[in-house]
C-alpha cells in the first residue's frame, strides 16, 4: 500500500495521511494534459524575484461560527486570508482555495493594483464532522519583479449530541481524538485507488518528492530540498501556482457544480532528476488529470 510505504519516510517526504486518499472506487479514464501557464492579464505572473519588496504578513486561518439558534444546527466555517507587503505592489494577487475532506468547495481570487493589502473571505456550511483544508498563494508585483508567500491552515470539526460543536488543529481530549481518527480512517480507505492511479499514468512515487498542494507552504523554504537554489524553489512555486489557478481556479464555476467543484486536492509531483512538475488530481466526474510541464 502506497499509504504504508509512504510512512516509513521521513516526514518531509510523506503525502499528507489525509489529503488524498480521496477517489473514486472505480479508476476511471485517465487524461495527460499539458500544463497550461496563464497568458492573460488576470493570471498569476511570473517574474524574478526583487529584495526590495517582501510580504510582512501572509496567513490563512479558519474559524467555525457555531449555528444561530437549535433549529439551524448548520455551523459556519470561515476561511479568511490576509496579505501584507511592505510597500504597495503595482499589482497585488491573492488566489484561495477551500477543500473539505479533500474536495474542493471553495475557491477565490482578488487583484488589485497600488496596493499593499489583501483580504479574502471564504464561508461554507455544513452540519457533519469534516476536516477543512485552505491553501493560498501570495503575490506582490513591481512591475518587473515580485515577491510570493504560500500560507495554508486546517481545522477539524466535529458534531456530536453529548459534545456539541467542537473544532480543533490537534485533538486535546479522548472524544476529539476520536473524531480525528474515524475522520481520517475515511480518508485512507482510498488509499488502494490513489496508488492505482499512480500505476495507470506508470508514474513510480519513489521516482519523485510527492507532497499535496495544500502541504506546499512548508515546502517553500530552502532547507526541504537540499542543493537547489533558492531562485529555483520561487521558479517551481511559481510553476504550481499558475498551473493551479489556469487549470482548477479560473475555469472553476462552483455555483453550476462543474466537474471541478469538488475536485481533489492536487498531488504535486517534483522529478527527483530534473525536478520538472506535474500534478495529478481528480475531478467530480470521476477523470484523473494529469499536468505536465511543456517541453523545452
Amino acid at each position: 500500500m502506497l499509504y504504508k510505504r509512504l510512512q516509513t519516510l521521513p516526514m518531509k517526504w510523506k503525502i499528507a495521511t489525509f489529503s488524498f486518499l480521496l477517489l473514486a472506487h472505480v479508476i476511471p479514464i485517465m487524461y495527460v494534459l499539458t500544463l497550461l501557464l496563464p497568458e492573460s492579464q488576470q493570471a498569476i505572473q511570473n517574474y524574478p524575484n526583487h529584495q526590495e519588496v517582501h510580504f510582512q504578513q501572509a496567513k490563512s486561518e479558519l474559524s467555525v461560527e457555531p449555528p444561530a439558534t437549535s433549529e439551524t444546527p448548520n455551523y459556519h466555517v470561515q476561511l479568511k486570508t490576509v496579505s501584507r507587503t511592505n510597500i504597495p505592489a503595482a499589482k497585488r494577487q491573492d488566489m484561495t482555495l477551500l477543500y473539505q475532506d479533500g474536495l474542493l468547495v471553495g475557491a477565490t481570487h482578488q487583484q488589485k493594483e497600488n496596493v499593499d493589502t489583501i483580504v479574502q473571505q471564504l464561508e461554507v456550511n455544513s452540519k457533519y464532522n469534516h476536516l477543512y483544508q485552505a491553501v493560498s498563494f501570495h503575490h506582490g508585483y513591481t512591475g518587473t519583479h515580485n515577491t510570493q508567500e504560500v500560507s495554508s491552515d486546517y481545522l477539524y470539526v466535529s458534531v456530536t449530541k453529548y459534545g456539541g460543536l467542537q473544532s480543533f488543529h490537534e485533538p486535546i481530549t479522548l472524544l476529539q481524538q476520536n473524531w480525528k481518527e474515524a475522520i481520517d480512517r475515511g480518508l485512507e480507505q482510498m488509499d488502494a485507488e490513489w496508488s492505482q492511479a499512480l500505476e495507470e499514468f506508470s508514474l513510480n512515487p519513489y521516482s519523485y518528492y510527492l507532497f499535496p498542494l495544500t502541504q506546499l507552504a512548508s515546502h517553500t523554504s530552502h532547507d526541504w530540498l537540499p542543493g537547489v537554489s533558492s531562485e529555483k524553489l520561487l521558479q517551481l512555486t511559481q510553476s504550481i501556482s499558475s498551473a493551479v489557478y489556469t487549470n482548477i481556479v479560473a475555469p472553476a464555476n462552483l455555483n453550476n457544480k462543474d466537474p471541478l467543484y469538488l475536485s481533489s486536492i492536487p498531488l504535486i509531483l517534483i522529478d527527483k532528476k530534473d525536478l520538472e512538475i506535474q500534478i495529478m488530481y481528480r475531478t467530480d466526474d470521476g477523470h484523473y488529470h494529469l499536468l505536465k510541464e511543456k517541453e523545452s
